[in-house]
């Protein structure tokens, strides 16, 4: 089998730093506060009173809370995690936007009686009692109901549509919070670096109000310079490889105006290389390939290619572990072959997912076939979405492979149109549409 050259960058950058598990530990205690017991006022999540309470150093707080995390629990974690922030402690602000970001999800119980955050509040869900994130407007509305509703029956009707509103979109403001805790961790007077990653990243590319590419720049330069980070290197010079032309509104004008970092892949390689001596590894893997194929201004070098490679798949980059398994196929090497191929897969690389399931398909089992192209399409594969849709079809099961059809069209697939497109036209398993039809066609 030949190694396939492929023309796309493939898995050059995870979505967001702040990862499920992730537990940054800091060099040393960096507190203002952390010397001295003090007091602090904080109300209680049914805002009736204030409560003051003597708090211990910081140190206390993350330690706790690091413990909680470790043994995954949750809502401690989180609670000492708060605290920790309340005292000003960056790598807690960190934290907490990480738990905002990853943790309170919908519907999401975490079984403590918070008292720090006046957001939260005890809601029943399906006959248990849970914790529940509501957004500020909502909590006002709820609490207006629930006065009312202590002298007039009726209103308690409204308090269950409130409640039920509450529960299927609670956490509407969890991002927005979650990047309220990254950017005090980022503009701390010791700056925790994962946050500002994390912030620099969502000032430039999240399509929101709180956009700002200048800011952005100016924060991964300077995680860049100040920390020798290796990732900002990267997330810098991928700018400049692709060329950035992205809107910023205006906070007061409201008024759409572009900014624009124009493509420069020489000054885009420097950034890569000098990543890739700080042991990033997307930049290791974007490097190995380009050295491979002899693109972006490499010399083909397949020995120096290799290295890169290995350095990357060594740091757990999914893609470089199924880049090399290709390459050792091409070598007829099979032991090595196996061992990267499954390393990738463990890694969850689409492309390597996708490989697994082929290997499934002919081998004719089926089910685990599918198992394997549907966790490759909800990584983004167009193939893999294609290939669980014609699965289903094989099936009968037709709305669901018309779905699966439909994901691979929207990544610009030409066969899941044609496949959608038959559908259509003969009522299989979807209503005939000619309209539809003709729209598929263009």
């Amino acid at each position: 089998m030949a190694l396939k050259r492929r023309s796309s960058f493939i898995g050059a950058c995870g979505e967001c730093h702040a990862g499920r598990h992730a537990l940054y530990s800091s060099s040393q205690e960096r507190t203002e506060n952390g010397g001295s017991q003090q007091d602090i006022i904080h109300t209680t999540p049914q805002g009736s009173s204030l409560l003051k309470s003597k708090l211990k150093p910081v140190s206390f707080y993350m330690k706790q809370a690091q413990k909680f995390h470790s043994e995954n629990n949750i809502s401690r974690a989180f609670r000492y995690f708060m605290q920790a922030s309340v005292l000003g402690h960056p790598e807690a602000h960190y934290q907490v936007g990480n738990y905002f970001l990853n943790y309170f999800k919908e519907e999401t119980g975490i079984g403590d009686d918070f008292s720090i955050q006046q957001n939260f509040v005890k809601m029943d869900v399906e006959g248990q009692e849970k914790m529940c994130f509501v957004d500020s407007k909502t909590l006002r509305k709820m609490k207006m109901d629930e006065k009312k509703a202590k002298n007039d029956e009726e209103d308690a009707i409204d308090r269950e549509i409130i409640s039920e509103k509450i529960m299927t979109a609670p956490l509407k403001e969890s991002k927005k919070m979650a990047m309220t805790y990254f950017k005090k961790g980022a503009i701390a007077p010791n700056p925790h670096l994962p946050s500002m990653l994390v912030y620099g990243k969502y000032l430039i590319f999240d399509q929101s109000r709180d956009q700002d590419f200048t800011k952005g720049i100016r924060l991964l330069a300077q995680a860049a310079e100040e920390f020798d980070s290796g990732e900002a290197y990267f997330l810098l010079g991928q700018l400049f490889f692709d060329g950035a032309k992205l809107g910023l509104k205006a906070r007061r004008l409201e008024q759409q105006c572009m900014t624009t970092v124009e493509k420069d892949v020489k000054k885009a390689m420097d950034l890569f290389w000098r990543a890739a001596e700080l042991n990033d590894a997307n930049s290791l893997y974007f490097l190995g390939y380009s050295t491979f194929w002899g693109e972006n201004g490499e010399s083909t070098d397949k020995e120096k290619a290799r290295d890169l490679l290995l350095n990357s798949a060594n740091l757990d980059h999914p893609e470089a572990n199924y880049f090399l398994a290709m390459i050792y196929l091409e070598d007829n090497n099979k032991e090595q072959y196996k061992l990267f191929l499954d390393r990738a897969i463990a890694l969850k690389s689409s492309n390597a997912l996708f490989v697994r399931a082929d290997q499934l398909m002919r081998a004719g089992e089926l089910d685990k076939a599918l198992q394997y192209y549907e966790r490759a399409a909800n990584l983004g594969s167009r193939d893999a979405s294609f290939c669980t849709g014609a699965i289903y079809y094989r099936k009968k099961k037709y709305l669901e492979a018309f779905e699966w059809y439909s994901k691979s069209a929207k990544l610009g697939s030409a066969q899941a149109i044609e496949a959608m497109l038959d559908m259509v036209k003969t009522g299989t398993g979807v209503s005939k549409d000619e309209k539809y039809a003709r729209h598929l066609e263009e």
